[in-house]
Parts: C-alpha cells; structure tokens; sequence
C-alpha cells in the first residue's frame, strides 16, 4: 500500500510538471514553482509571472484555497454544493525588455486529481477573462498586451454550472502569454540604451568593419554566439526558430546616430530584419524596423516594423564561413496600408510600396521609407485630438499619479513633445514642418498604444 501510494503521488506530480512545462515552454523549464503566500524556491522565471492571486467576490460557491504556480498557472480548489461563481483578481507581471501578449488560456484535461474536465463542458466551468471588473463581456483577449517591466491586474470570472458538486473541486489552468516580432525589436532598443550592453555590441560592428568590411551580423554560424549573450539560447516565436541580421549604417541620410571607431561610416542607424520563415530558400517574409540615436544620447525607433520580402544569399560569419541566409541587401517593403493609430473617430493611414501611388506612396527600400517627408501624412497628424486627451490626464485629472498606464502615457506625451508644441494651455498640439515621416511615426504610434492600454487597464481608484 505504502509503495502504490507513493507511486500514484509521483505519477500525479509528473503530470503535473509535464503539463506545466507544455503550457509554458521556455519559461517554465527552469521549473520554479510558488504558491500565493510562499517564496520561491528558486529565482523568477523570466517574462511573464503570476505575483498574486485573490478573490473578488463570490456566490453560491466558496474558494478553498486557491494558489498559483509560476509562471502563469492558477491553481483553483472550491467548495460548489450549489451553482455559482467566484471573481478572481490576478496580478501578472512582464520582467523582461519585451512586450509579451495574452494569447489563451490552455489546460489538460485529464491531469489526476483536477476536474479540468468540466472546462467549456455543459453545467461545468465557464471562465471569462476581462480588464476590468465591470465590463459587460470577455475584455481581456488576444489584442490585450504587457508592456516591458510593467505590472497588469485582470480579473477572471469562474462560473460552476450545475454538473459542478462536491469540496475541494481543483483546477490547473495556464494563462499563456507569448511574443511578436515586436517583442525582439522590443529587446534590441533595450539593449542600445543600456550602456553596459551597448558597448560590447557596438564594439563587435567595429570590429568586424575593420576586419571585413561588413556592417552586417546574424545569428548564423560562429555569430549566432553573439546573439545568444544579448537576446538568449534558442531564439523561437511560436515555436519557429527566429533569424535575425542587425545591420549598422546610415539609413535616413541625417548626421543622426552614431559612427564606426576608429573609422568608417558615420551617422549610422542600426535595422533589424527578422525572420520565422525558411531563410535558406525562396523569397521569406522579413520584417525590418530601424533606431537612430538622439543629441543626448538615447536611441529611439524610427518608421515602424516594416513587413519586406528578401532574395536568398550568402552570409559569411566572423570566422570566415559562408552560410545561406536573407539578403538584406534585397529587402523591399511589401505594398501595404499601415494604419498609424485610429482614434475618436479619426485614422490615419499612409502606403508604402505603391508604384502607382503618388510621390509619398512609392518608398519601398529603408532608406527610401526612412527620409521622405510626407505632407499627406503630416496634415493627418497635425493637431492631434488624442495629444489634447492625454495632456488632460496627465496635467488635470491624474497629476503625480505612479499608476504603470498613467506613466506610460507620460512617456509616450514627453517622448511626443520633441516633435509637437503645445498651444492655448493644452487645447491644440502643432507638428513640426520640418519632420519626417519616419520621426514622428512610432512616437504618435505610441501615443495610441498608450492610450489604448490606459482605456484598457485603468480604474477609477487609481490616483
């Protein structure tokens, strides 16, 4: 009996462990599990974390002592001798240089000793998932984001139907978070504005311009090392291995950026092209986004993650072999409409790649897309109503607020003012003349993204 018992407990725990680490992959292989309420046994895993779990309410069932396990597992046990429901708020939190976005909640369910069964059964569990608790229906959904090293609350709504009787019914839910291309060009503008990162990797490009020339490198070959120690082991987006060329040279024609050492090119932006696609054959997808660095010394976006397509070549790493890779020669941008940010009724929109398309439509390299100065766009973003919005929320009714939407809104607001002046005490915001496109695009990009994540988190009792 003692060695059946034994047994069973190790066959449970297995499965729980093996389900842990299907649900959440890389972040959970270093097999760090807390419960709410006790330490860790080891350190955080990195990127998204549960850090708290509690009720909200309740009715008709009574919670029996709900936990979690990181990363992102809720561990629920109720009492349900009738139907019911119970509101759980849960505290997650991005520790990582990335914006990671909520993709599904995944379970098993045939794991021993959980009713995970019940799950979307008829009479069993419902769960409903929203931002905030008084939304009318599941708010908190597959466009719903966490910024880098910010914290987010959610609320989960479990409803027990009446297939759902007895004490201690548990269930073992993940809430499963993942990245975009985004997220690694998220990393990289990290990495630039982190002096101890930045040097040793603007040094390499020095380095490997004096040597060969190249103003290239991936993470192919012997150079895939090097972008192990900044971005990780494995670099994968929805299970694809990820390729990625980081090119240093000028690209919008300005004195902006920095310069080789101890010569070379100067005014040098850095361009990340990203791929998840087969880069050994074909024509792949290749996004692209590129930063320049200011006067005072801090990189900043430029343009947008741009989809292009690229020819296949041949990249030759710092040891002198040649692999097949993307061309990043060859990339052009695909003819597409970006929408900038649609707000209060208003879009604003552009076209890149658009050989019919008048003078502002038809840039399709980086350079191209990079330095033109688009009067349609301009008179789109000129007095923006959102600008006056968040001047209001930031200087009238949420002044000295820590709230992480309310500071993110500030950084988006300061970041804006480079290009905007403010007229008649915040009542209008006037775009510089003399801007490009490129400048001014991911700062009004993150204006609205600011404030659709403060539309999406904020409640009434932040101060």
């Amino acid at each position: 009996m003692v060695m059946s018992s034994i047994k069973k407990i190790a066959i449970a725990t297995f499965a729980i462990f093996a389900f842990l680490f299907i649900a959440t992959g890389y972040a959970a292989v270093s097999r760090n599990l807390s419960l709410s309420g006790m330490a860790n046994i080891q350190s955080e895993p990195k990127g998204v974390i549960i850090t708290n779990v509690e009720v909200v309410s309740w009715q008709g069932v009574a919670d029996a002592g709900t936990t979690f396990v990181l990363p992102t597992n809720v561990n629920t046990r109720v009492n349900a001798n009738q139907s019911g429901n119970i509101t759980y708020r849960i505290t997650f939190e991005n520790n990582t240089d990335r914006t990671y976005w909520f993709r599904q909640l995944t379970f098993l369910d045939d794991l021993d000793g959980y009713r995970n069964d019940l799950i979307g059964a008829n009479g069993g569990i419902d769960i409903v998932t929203k931002d905030k608790l008084a939304d009318a229906n599941a708010t908190f959904n597959t466009e719903d984001w966490i910024p880098p090293h910010t914290v987010r609350e959610i609320y989960a709504i479990y409803n027990y139907g009446n297939n759902v009787r007895g004490n201690g019914v548990a269930t073992l839910v993940n809430f499963k978070f993942g990245e975009r291309v985004q997220s690694y060009a998220d990393g990289f503008l990290a990495i630039l504005n982190t002096p101890e990162k930045y040097q040793p990797f603007s040094q390499a490009y020095n380095e490997m311009y004096a040597n060969n020339g190249t103003t290239i490198i991936g993470n192919v070959g012997a150079d895939q090392a090097f972008f192990d120690r900044f971005f990780g082991q494995n670099l994968t987006l929805d299970g694809k291995p990820v390729t990625i060329m980081i090119e240093r040279r000028n690209v919008d024609g300005k004195a902006t950026g920095d310069s080789y050492s101890p010569s070379g090119p100067t005014g040098c932006e850095y361009t990340i092209y990203i791929t998840t696609e087969d880069d050994t054959t074909g024509t792949p997808t290749v996004y692209a986004v590129s930063y320049t660095q200011e006067e005072d010394g801090t990189w900043v976006q430029i343009g947008e993650l741009y989809e292009g397509k690229t020819s296949i070549g041949t990249y030759t790493d710092s040891e002198g072999d040649k692999y097949t890779s993307f061309n990043v020669d060859s990339w052009e941008a695909v003819k597409k409409t970006y929408t900038v940010y649609t707000y209060k009724g208003k879009t604003a929109t552009y076209m890149v790649n658009n050989q019919y398309g008048n003078s502002f439509q038809q840039q399709k390299t980086i350079e191209e897309i990079m330095s033109v100065v688009d009067v349609e766009l301009y008179n789109q973003l000129d007095k923006p109503q959102i600008l006056v919005d968040i001047y209001k929320i930031l200087f009238v009714e949420h002044v000295g607020s820590t709230a992480p939407e309310i500071m993110l809104l500030r950084e988006a607001y300061d970041n804006a003012m480079r290009y905007y002046q403010m007229r008649n005490n915040g009542q209008e915001f006037g775009l510089s003349q003399s801007v490009t496109r490129a400048e001014v695009l991911s700062t009004i990009e993150a204006l609205a993204h600011a404030m659709e994540y403060y539309t999406q988190v904020h409640d009434t009792n932040h101060k």
